[in-house]
C-alpha cells in the first residue's frame, strides 16, 4: 500500500495580508495622474512642435521652488530669457538668460533653491543645424 505524503505549509502570519495589501497600493499609487503633466503644459509642448526646430533643443523641466511644484523651460539660444512657469502656467519669472545671464531678476535663487529637477520632455525632432 502506498503511503500517502502530506504537504505541510507555513501558517499564514496575521501581519502578511496587511503587509500584502499596503505593498500593492503603494505600487498601484505610483502612477498616478500627477505624473501627467498639466493641460496647459502639453498644449505649450504642442505649439513649441510646430514652432522650427531650435538648438540646444527646447526641453521642459519639473522642479520645486519654494515648496511649489514648477516648470522651467530654458532659454533656445543667446541672449533669450529662460522662462519659470508655476503649475497653473502661470510665468513666475525669467531665472536666467538675456544679455548679462541673470535672467529678470524676479527669482535669482530658483537655481539654489530647486533641489530636484526632473525633465519631462525635450524636442527630439531632427535639427539639420546641428549637423554642420
Amino acid at each position: 500500500m502506498a503511503s500517502k505524503q502530506v504537504l505541510h505549509t507555513p501558517p499564514i502570519s496575521r501581519y502578511s495580508i496587511p503587509a500584502l495589501v499596503i505593498a500593492l497600493a503603494s505600487l498601484a499609487g505610483s502612477a498616478t495622474a500627477t505624473d501627467t503633466p498639466p493641460t496647459w503644459l502639453r498644449d505649450k509642448i504642442r505649439q513649441f512642435e510646430t514652432e522650427p526646430v531650435t538648438n540646444p533643443p527646447r526641453q521642459v523641466i519639473k522642479s520645486q521652488y519654494r515648496g511649489k511644484t514648477v516648470y522651467y523651460v530654458p532659454a533656445v539660444c543667446c541672449d533669450r530669457f529662460s522662462e519659470l512657469y508655476d503649475s497653473n502656467g502661470q510665468t513666475l519669472c525669467s531665472p536666467d538668460g538675456g544679455i548679462v545671464g541673470d535672467g529678470d531678476g524676479r527669482c535669482p535663487d530658483f537655481k539654489r533653491q530647486s533641489p530636484s529637477n526632473q525633465m519631462i520632455w525635450q524636442d527630439s525632432r531632427d535639427n539639420p543645424a546641428a549637423k554642420r
